[in-house]
């Protein structure tokens, strides 16, 4: 068995994740390893993740993920 993740790790890392959004998403936004398109495709999605999960129902969404 791996260590339980509580939910307020999982707030904790969001936290750091969200403090560092807008570097995560210039990253992935200029990286020449991805067409266009691709950038696109990618950054739409962080942004949205990182939306969701800024609001409560998004971090119980993510914590019910880790019940396997």
């Amino acid at each position: 068995m791996g260590k339980e993740i509580s939910r307020q790790n999982i707030i904790e890392a969001m936290d750091t994740l969200r403090n560092h959004k807008n570097d995560i998403i210039k990253i992935f936004n200029t990286s020449p390893l991805l067409t266009p398109a691709n950038r696109i495709n990618i950054v739409n999605h962080l942004t949205e993740f990182f939306d969701s999960t800024s609001e409560p129902d998004g971090i119980n969404k993510l914590y019910s993920a880790t019940d396997y």
